[in-house]
């Protein structure tokens, strides 16, 4: 037992002071993603931009994905169209095959019980990939490259309908390799995972509830309507032919069908169905206001005490840190458009806070199991630790427990690692463009009015206005689309 002993705190040592051994001067974004994210929730995209790519540049191997989806979302905001979309390759490339796109892999789940969550690498989530496609396809559209354009709506396509379901079969397969591991010869994790604490909620439990998941109402388990509105806007308005019309309406219909209403995809929906009987007339301009507005949930640390199960040892309870989302309510609720003598009230065409909220409430499980077998795993080596040298002097002993408990300390982090930049709502507004082309926006902070006058250039434009907190000066490009 005492070799044993020695040899698991031996190892224990040796994790930790090869990983920060090996980080050195490089950066991690848990510890400087507030260098980028504080400019960049001011407004202030030029100086978030210089931060995220001084971040990214020196980051860390585990976190470069994360902060190049970052550095490509602060170009995007700061008009650096072109250098946005290069990063958001970048990204796409760190991603990997959508194919092959794993969750945790199997070398990996080692290392999280012995060191932290925050060292696995983060290869993004579903909606990172939704997403990623979704802003490359705008980014396409702004630049004019349509074939482009029409690529990464046909990506994001895949991702959200193909390989959902390959990655819910992946959950399920990882659900059941960490059921596996809920008891060992060391310790029942199971019993931990569903003592009643706080409330009589189990850990689970209490963590949906103060994460806002309890009344959640998703819009499917890894879908979000947005990717389905850009397709039936593109392919309706640049698109050419019955399969082009088929492929808007397609999108439309299901844009919708998660909605449950909005006046616009109706619109668009009922264009699409009279061109596909041949009844298309001649269209009039046409002016689409995209809001942006907002930013996204971040996920906070909570430390909850839990009672753990070590066979053979009584260990009465342990403090486990967590990850919890929370929302962001400074935001605009609202933009009106003036235009013509009539008043269009931008619609939301997805929330973007219901998106996360899904997908952390689908690997909750996985999370908190994870989280609880690394602890127990830890006590164990602790356990183990200290019954090695219950007979050596109080020195030793001494200096035993210290070490123990810096490596408990130093480990026990929650990974709170989620894409920051993403706003918290997507809003449109379809509006006839007037003879005179002026169009003027209203906020619903009451900031005042914008001026805009769309080129004469085209049939078809985009006003994208991009707002990340109330109190904060949008910004507005105009781009033709047709």
């Amino acid at each position: 037992m005492g070799r044993v002993g020695f040899e698991r705190m031996r190892t224990a040592v040796g994790v930790v002071a090869l990983m920060f051994g090996t980080i050195g001067c490089q950066k991690n974004w848990h510890q400087h993603s507030h260098e980028f994210l504080e400019p960049y929730a001011n407004g202030n995209f030029t100086a978030a931009v210089k931060a995220v790519q001084d971040v990214t540049k020196n980051g860390v191997a585990h976190d470069k994905t994360i902060l190049t989806l970052e550095e490509a979302t602060i170009l995007r905001a700061a008009g650096k169209v072109q250098e946005s979309d290069n990063a958001f390759a970048n990204a796409d490339v760190l991603i990997g095959d959508y194919e092959q796109w794993p969750t945790v892999r199997l070398t990996e789940e080692a290392a999280v019980a012995l060191t932290t969550v925050r060292n696995v690498n983060y290869r993004g989530y579903m909606s990172d990939i939704v997403m990623l496609n979704c802003f490359r396809a705008l980014n396409a559209m702004e630049l004019g490259q349509h074939d482009k354009a029409r690529a990464m709506l046909f990506r994001a396509g895949f991702a959200q309908k193909d390989i959902a379901a390959k990655y819910q079969a992946q959950l399920a397969k990882a659900e059941a390799d960490l059921d596996a591991k809920k008891k060992s010869k060391d310790y029942d994790a199971n019993q931990t995972l569903t003592a009643k604490g706080d409330g009589g909620l189990n850990v689970t439990e209490r963590i949906e509830r103060d994460s806002g998941l309890t009344a959640l109402a998703p819009y499917s388990d890894y879908l979000g309507p947005f990717a389905d509105y850009l397709q039936g806007v593109y392919f309706l308005n640049v698109g050419s032919g019955t399969s082009d019309l088929n492929f808007a309406r397609t999108g439309l219909r299901r844009a919708l069908g998660m909605l449950g209403e909005n006046d616009y995809i109706s619109q668009d929906l009922a264009e699409a169905d009279r061109s596909l009987q041949g009844g298309g007339e001649a269209r009039p301009a046409l002016t689409y206001v995209f809001f942006e507005t907002g930013q996204a949930p971040f996920r906070e640390q909570v430390q909850i005490a839990l009672p753990l199960f070590l066979i053979g040892n009584q260990v009465p309870s342990v403090v486990i840190a967590f990850p919890i989302l929370q929302e962001q309510g400074n935001y605009v609720r609202g933009l009106a458009v003036r235009a013509g003598g009539g008043t269009f009230q931008t619609e939301v065409v997805c929330d973007v806070d219901r998106v996360v909220k899904q997908e952390f409430k689908n690997n909750l499980s996985q999370t908190i199991t994870r989280m609880v077998i690394a602890a127990v795993t830890k006590a164990a080596i602790d356990a183990a630790a200290q019954q090695a040298v219950k007979n050596q002097d109080a020195s030793i002993q001494l200096i035993t427990a210290l070490a123990m408990f810096a490596y408990q300390a130093t480990m026990n982090q929650a990974d709170l690692r989620t894409w920051r930049t993403l706003p918290k709502q997507f809003q449109v507004a379809r509006v006839p463009t007037p003879s005179d082309r002026a169009l003027t926006l209203q906020l619903a902070d009451g900031s005042g009015s914008i001026p805009i006058v769309i080129p004469d250039d085209g049939s078809v434009h985009v006003v994208y206005v991009k707002s990340v907190r109330s109190g904060i000066a949008p910004t507005v490009r105009v781009f033709r689309l047709k």
